[in-house]
């Protein structure tokens, strides 16, 4: 597999997928159904912004309390969530990375149901009593209602209720001819900012449907969570005395680029911020604005040092998000692959998912973790970020198509599908068996995987 020629066999195979679903390269998937923002407010009896108090990792809770309405009335009950999958009770990836005390979110509450969006992920749950809530059905579709920093979220929110338009960021649905279920079909979406991201303008009046808004010319504003244009606000915003402000801002200004060359020294004044996530933000900005502006690199490699948890994760995460000028890092993330504190190690293995080829150091390291049920997963999609330089597939991914978890056996099949060479054959046949009971989103995730085998 990979991206060396395909034989004819398994371009045939690819064909007889393509005709056996009636999907095209064009399709649009399940995605389409996916709702506005604008239909997600509408539909909420309440908004508020809600923060984590306690996070119980062993029996997969987390207690949040409501601290700002932004629709409806504020109230002072504890809410628990228990957020245990159903078929195997492990937390999905995103949550566990968010869920720490004092960590915020959005929750949108309807009578039976909640969706809560914790920036650049969601979740869904459901009523089972008062003030209890389970986790409920995946809900991949949501990022393209919304996906980026919080702080933007809580403002568009506030202006759309207050009538007016306001500029959000999602997943980008249809760029160039290609849908968002490609990235969704390589679980893109689990990886913070590996997805590319599209700014629409929104407001009470857009339709209700992302399949609709996304073709109107009206709502697209382009590729990128930001704005050149945005460049003076986001430099006045990292003087704000909110730590969660300046590291947003930050964070936006690498998203930039060599665009924000123009915000370097201000980004290095705050290498020695005192809010750890800030520091690490400005330092990955300036790597990525500038490659060899070096003052970025000592304050993530001091944070991957630190006797700290919490820096540790997010001194790995804005590695990873520094791009390959924090590269030499690689030998530090490995180590932090057996870091005593999971969601830190969850946040090395995303790093290396980031940095993809460039982060080839850690593949035996990486390679170790598809032994663990925890980190499969995680594993398997960071070794196919890595792609050839991860030969041959190793012999768990194999196994892996054997599980009795259907996450399990589909991230197999999508990291052999990047890596290629022939020892990711057992992945064509897997496909081809599960061809007459695919789902439509199966199916359309089969064509994504078979597509780079075709010439």
């Amino acid at each position: 597999m990979g991206h060396h020629k395909n034989s004819p066999r398994k371009s045939a195979i690819f064909a007889v997928l393509l005709l056996c679903l009636g999907l095209t390269a064009q399709s649009q998937a399940y995605i389409d159904l996916a709702p506005t923002l604008a239909k997600v407010i509408a539909d909420s009896k309440s908004i508020v912004v809600a923060e984590v108090v306690e996070f119980d990792r062993a029996n997969h809770t987390i207690v949040l309390r409501e601290v700002r309405a932004l629709k409806g009335e504020l109230t002072t009950d504890v809410i628990r969530h228990d957020v245990g999958s159903e078929d195997s009770s492990m937390i999905p990836r995103h949550i566990l990375q968010w869920a720490g005390p004092g960590a915020r979110g959005v929750l949108f509450t309807s009578r039976s149901t909640a969706l809560v969006c914790v920036g650049q992920g969601w979740y869904q749950a459901r009523a089972v009593g008062t003030g209890s809530w389970k986790l409920g059905k995946d809900r991949p579709d949501l990022p393209l209602a919304y996906y980026g920093s919080l702080s933007r979220l809580v403002d568009g929110i506030e202006r759309m209720l207050a009538s007016k338009d306001t500029v959000l960021t999602v997943v980008a649905h249809g760029a160039d001819d290609e849908a968002a279920s490609f990235d969704l079909a390589l679980n893109r979406t689990s990886v913070p900012e590996l997805v590319r991201i599209q700014r629409i303008r929104a407001d009470m009046k857009m339709p209700p449907m992302v399949m609709a808004a996304s073709g109107d010319p009206a709502y697209s504003l382009g590729l990128g969570a930001v704005d050149e244009a945005e460049l003076p606000r986001l430099v006045e915003e990292l003087r704000s005395s909110d730590p969660t402000v300046r590291a947003d801002a930050a964070d936006d200004l690498r998203r930039l680029g060599r665009k924000a060359k123009d915000a370097q020294e201000f980004l290095a004044q705050h290498l020695s911020d005192s809010a750890p996530r800030a520091r690490f933000a400005a330092a990955a900005a300036l790597l990525r604005i500038n490659p060899k502006d070096a003052r970025g690199v000592e304050p993530l490699s001091n944070g991957l040092d630190s006797t700290d948890p919490t820096e540790r994760r997010d001194a790995a995460r804005a590695t990873g998000l520094a791009g390959t000028a924090a590269a030499s890092l690689t030998a530090k993330l490995a180590t932090l692959l057996k870091d005593s504190d999971e969601s830190t190690r969850i946040a090395a293995l995303q790093a290396i998912s980031l940095l993809g080829p460039n982060a080839s150091e850690a593949v035996e390291a990486v390679r170790s973790l598809l032994d663990s049920p925890e980190l499969a997963i995680d594993a398997a999609d960071a070794l196919g970020r890595i792609g050839p330089a991860a030969r041959p597939v190793p012999a768990q991914l194999v196994k892996m198509l054997s599980s009795d978890q259907a996450a399990t056996r589909w991230a197999a099949v999508r990291a052999m599908a990047q890596i290629g060479g022939q020892e990711a054959h057992p992945a064509v046949e897997f496909m081809i068996r599960a061809l007459p009971n695919a789902s439509e989103v199966d199916g359309y995730n089969m064509m994504v995987y078979l597509a780079p085998t075709t010439p």
